[in-house]
């Protein structure tokens, strides 16, 4: 072992050299706190340093809280050497960063032996850092054999949305029941109901980050009734269901948003939530992230379907204007016309379309309508469903 000795006394120095030499150790010897820096931090550092207290500079224990500083791969063993005596003296220095005390004059079948019990913890550091480089390198052995994956398409970018994740849809669901008037905790289940399906829909957009959120509750029809009797304490009349699970759907709606707005997000809810029968017909468009929920609710069973679209800023000529789309800013712009003929956040219908066709047929000159388009879900909900156009955006 390379073994640094750090002593201002020339005669101490000489002592210590014929003793380790005499124990086999590869000696390097400096006489103050300075060039025991210098030598503990260069490539080839000795890993133990004998260190004596009274030195220029930096006393033994502030060289040791000086090394302690530094991130060795191999933390140094440091034995401080000195005349003093006292316990005081002894928890100061190993306070300070010593592993190890010797009083001058030493003994030196103790001092080998202590020698000895650094040698090992240095072994053992050695060989706990040559098992992690070994296990490091056959990781990086087995990554090499796993085959990239495969580019992100254009317009298909990888859909990141903290509001999907697996605590916050509990969270809104919770408070979309007790806002309903349900007082037991949705739990999760790994069952979902069975039976025909009654599916309440929700969209919003997340302006920022340009993302379409479907949300979708689904029950079979006996679970919703059970729902709205454990909420209102009676058993549901003809034309109460629909509207209770409306009113849910909403609150759903209502908590997303709120959980979106606490993100940083500007929200657009263009498309009011509706009710339809039938599974969720999800595209299977790669770029598309679905996270889907069961849930117990007393003795009703419930889905919670929450699903994250890219959904870029398009600028389209009028003539390419499509069913659902929403104007992201009114038309024409303030830049060219001081009355716009559509105001942001309009959904478009056929009627609308028709108005922005004509405005700008015969016009060389004209800009592009900035439209957002829904996702492929909220297209099919709303086209087989009850379609809900021509209304401004909630924001």
């Amino acid at each position: 072992m390379k073994v640094l000795v750090v002593d201002d006394d020339p005669i101490a120095r000489k002592v210590l050299d014929a003793f380790l030499k005499q124990s086999c150790c590869d000696v390097q010897m400096v006489e103050d706190s300075h060039r025991a820096l210098c030598a503990m931090l260069a490539p080839d550092a000795p890993h133990i340093a004998i260190i004596d207290w009274m030195m220029p500079h930096l006393t033994g224990p502030e060289l040791c809280a000086k090394l302690r500083e530094h991130d060795f791969e191999i933390q140094p063993y440091l034995l401080m050497l000195s005349a003093r005596k006292e316990k005081g003296d002894i928890a100061a220095a190993l306070d300070a960063g010593a592993d190890d005390f010797l009083t001058k004059p030493f003994n030196i079948m103790e001092t080998q032996a202590r020698l000895r019990v650094a040698e090992k913890s240095i072994q053992r550091q050695l060989v706990l850092r040559r098992r992690i480089t070994e296990l490091e390198q056959a990781l990086e052995a087995q990554r090499s054999l796993i085959p990239p994956e495969p580019p992100t398409l254009p317009g298909k970018p990888e859909i990141r949305l903290d509001a999907l994740k697996s605590e916050q849809l509990d969270t809104v669901l919770a408070a979309a029941l007790r806002h309903s008037g349900q007082r037991d905790t949705p739990r999760h289940t790994s069952t979902p109901g069975s039976g025909s399906r009654i599916v309440a829909w929700t969209g919003l957009l997340a302006v920022r980050d340009e993302i379409w959120v479907d949300l979708m509750l689904e029950a079979n029809p006996a679970s919703m009734a059970a729902l709205f009797e454990q909420a209102q304490g009676r058993k549901p009349a003809s034309g109460d269901l629909a509207e209770f699970i409306i009113t849910v759907q909403t609150a759903i709606h209502e908590a997303m948003r709120s959980v979106l707005r606490a993100s940083g997000q500007d929200v657009l809810t263009p498309l009011l939530p509706l009710v339809t029968t039938g599974a969720d017909p999800f595209s299977r468009d790669v770029g598309m992230l679905v996270e889907r929920h069961h849930y117990k609710v007393g003795a009703a069973t419930l889905t919670l379907v929450a699903a994250a679209q890219a959904c870029p800023l398009r600028h389209k000529a009028a003539e390419r204007l499509r069913l659902f789309d929403v104007l992201a800013r009114a038309y024409p712009p303030s830049d060219t016309h001081h009355v716009p003929l559509l105001h942001s956040g309009v959904v478009l219908n056929e009627h609308f379309i028709d108005k922005l066709k004509l405005f700008t047929q015969g016009s060389a000159d004209v800009p592009p309508v900035l439209v957002y388009t829904p996702s492929s879900v909220a297209l099919h909900y709303n086209r087989t469903g009850s379609p809900r156009t021509g209304r401004r955006a909630h924001a």
